[in-house]
């Protein structure tokens, strides 16, 4: 069977949203690998005051990017789920119509 206009425009669109989402994606991890190396960093230091401190922003922080991550997880496995659905929806119109 041969592909529809309609079919193909989805695909297009689940291709560009996954590029979307894969650069957002390697953002936020890079935030997060950068807070690990600077949690590393801090718990080397001298100074104990100073280092608790940060450290506990820094493992803060890290919190927050890990909920950014699992929130756009989230959010990718529903935007797939979506274009599944329209994909079935499009492949019944297209037997409906072939018929």
């Amino acid at each position: 069977m041969v592909a529809s206009g309609s079919s193909r425009a989805i695909a297009r669109y689940k291709t560009k949203l996954l590029q979307i989402f894969s650069v957002i994606k390697l953002k936020l991890l890079g935030n997060a690998s950068t807070n690990f190396v600077m949690i590393c960093e801090m718990e080397a230091m001298e100074d104990r005051l100073v280092v608790f401190d940060s450290l506990d922003c820094l493992k803060e922080s890290k919190v927050v990017e890990n909920n950014k991550l699992k929130a756009l997880n989230d959010l990718i496995a529903q935007t797939e789920e979506a274009i599944r659905f329209k994909e079935r929806h499009v492949e019944i119109m297209d037997e409906a119509i072939n018929f």
